[in-house]
C-alpha cells in the first residue's frame, strides 16, 4: 500500500523546483472571501451596536 503523503511529496517538490505553482481550487477561494467579508461585516455590525449601547440609543 502507498502512503499519499509520500507519492504527493515525489510529485510536489521535483514541480516546485521547476517552478510550478500550486493553486487553490476556486471553491476554496469564494469560500475565504465569503467568510472574510462575513467576519468584517459582523465585527463592524458589534461596533456599531456598541457604540448606540454605549451612547444611550439603543433602547
Amino acid at each position: 500500500m502507498h502512503s499519499a503523503t509520500v507519492l504527493h511529496t515525489a510529485i510536489r517538490e521535483p514541480a516546485e523546483s521547476l517552478g510550478w505553482q500550486e493553486k487553490q481550487p476556486a471553491s476554496a477561494v469564494v469560500g475565504k472571501t465569503v467568510a472574510i467579508v462575513t467576519g468584517v461585516g459582523l465585527a463592524v455590525g458589534l461596533i456599531v451596536v456598541a457604540a448606540l449601547a454605549l451612547t444611550g440609543r439603543l433602547t
